[in-house]
């Protein structure tokens, strides 16, 4: 029963995102409803770890938020092949709360790295992706003020690193 409580308080806040109206939203409630609304795509294949260090409240939408999360770290879990490990830390740097998913999946082509963020570019097979997922999730963080980056190397896995301004 409790699971049910968690997934329809996250599905929510999820359903909060049309709204541009920013409030103060504590990063670690976010990644934790995220990762329950995410838990079932993870729990058969991943182990998804969570560490956030005392972090400051920032203006944002939490609905969009977890929108950003969730499509990076279901994307993380489908670049993982085997029982693979997804690591979500969160933490502040030169006032930014820096959120970085980092998975041990097959990495991401160099050749693609520049286009991950254009709209409707994917790496999926026909009909599995639409290429708007991280498009999206570039476009709500840059309305932040914030910015996305890629570091990935083929065959190791990647790191998503999103910065948003406290």
């Amino acid at each position: 029963m409790s699971r049910i409580i968690d997934i329809v308080a996250g599905l929510k806040a999820f359903a909060r995102l049309d709204g541009d109206e920013l409030e103060d939203v504590n990063i670690s409630s976010v990644l934790e409803e995220t990762f329950k609304l995410v838990d079932n795509q993870l729990k058969y294949h991943c182990t998804p770890t969570l560490s956030c260090t005392e972090l400051p409240t920032i203006q944002a939408n939490q609905g969009k938020l977890i929108q950003v999360f969730m499509n990076i770290i279901v994307n993380a879990a489908h670049a993982i092949t085997d029982n693979g490990k997804i690591d979500v830390n969160a933490f502040v740097e030169d006032n930014y709360v820096v959120v970085q998913v980092k998975d041990n999946g097959g990495g991401i082509k160099k050749e693609h790295l520049d286009d991950i963020f254009n709209p409707f570019f994917t790496t999926k097979d026909v009909g599995v992706g639409t290429g708007l997922g991280l498009s999206i999730c570039h476009g709500i963080i840059e309305q932040l003020h914030g910015k996305i980056t890629v570091a990935s190397t083929e065959g190791k896995g990647t790191t998503f690193s999103v910065y948003l301004p406290c």
